[in-house]
C-alpha cells in the first residue's frame, strides 16, 4: 500500500422483529467488542458501522460506500432463508426485519477484500 494506511469498514447488522429475537443484541455487542480487541484486528470506533434498525435504501446505500475501502466485513445476526434461481444457484437471503429481506449480493460491497459473516438460520429450500 505504499505506507499508505489501508481503508477498512465494518457493517454490522442486527435484525429487529416484532417478536424478539434473543441474542442479536448480544451478537452485535460482542462482535464491535471483538473487532475492537487487539485479537480482532484493532479496529477503530469510526471503521465500525452499526446498521441495526437502519432502512433498507439506508442499508443498501452504506454499504456501497464500502466500494471504495481497501478491506470490507459485512456481519448480519438475525433471521435468513435460502433459495435456489433459476440456473441451480443457491443464495442466501437475511430478514433485516419482519418487512425487509436482503441478499447477500445486496450485502456485498464490491471492494477486492469483503468477509460476510450472515449468522441467521438458513431453511434450505425444499427439494423437487
Amino acid at each position: 500500500m505504499n505506507g499508505a494506511e489501508m481503508i477498512r469498514r465494518a457493517y454490522l447488522i442486527g435484525g429487529v422483529y416484532s417478536k424478539l429475537l434473543e441474542g442479536v443484541g448480544r451478537d452485535i455487542r460482542s462482535w464491535k467488542n471483538f473487532l475492537l480487541s487487539p485479537l480482532g484486528g484493532g479496529w477503530q470506533p469510526e471503521e465500525l458501522i452499526d446498521m441495526t434498525g437502519w432502512k433498507r435504501a439506508d442499508i443498501l446505500e452504506g454499504i456501497q460506500k464500502g466500494k471504495s475501502c481497501d478491506y470490507s466485513c459485512v456481519i448480519f445476526s438475525g433471521h435468513g432463508y435460502m433459495d435456489v434461481d433459476a440456473y441451480g444457484f443457491t443464495s442466501t437471503f437475511v430478514n433485516v426485519n419482519d418487512e425487509v429481506t436482503l441478499s447477500e449480493g445486496d450485502l456485498n460491497p464490491g471492494n477486492p477484500r469483503c468477509l460476510m459473516i450472515l449468522d441467521c438460520c438458513r431453511k434450505f429450500p425444499p427439494e423437487d
